[in-house]
């Protein structure tokens, strides 16, 4: 007769073929998992490049916008950094 071994507590046994292909659904579960998590990791980690190319591409717009504004003639007479006119001293 083929060895027993007790599962939980309500006194069930199976034989030594009951535990063996419990052991290979329990590794094959395990394995599942670990594929999934895998999966998701990568799915994470495409995640993550996508959010630092943005934000790469972001950076780059901003720092030819600010180039642009460094290299820009100064101020016209008359012209105020703020959007608005002025009046020269002498026209009043």
């Amino acid at each position: 007769m083929p060895p027993h071994f007790p599962v939980g507590s309500e006194g069930v046994f199976l034989t030594h073929s009951a535990c063996a292909e419990t052991e290979v659904m329990i590794l094959r579960n395990e394995t599942t998992r670990a594929a999934m998590r895998q999966a998701q990791g990568a799915e994470t980690a495409e995640e993550i490049i996508g959010v630092l190319t943005a934000i790469s591409v972001v950076s780059k717009r901003m720092a030819k916008k600010l180039a642009l504004l460094e290299r820009r003639p100064a101020e016209k007479e008359g012209d105020n950094p703020n959007g608005k006119a002025t009046i020269p001293a002498d026209a009043s």
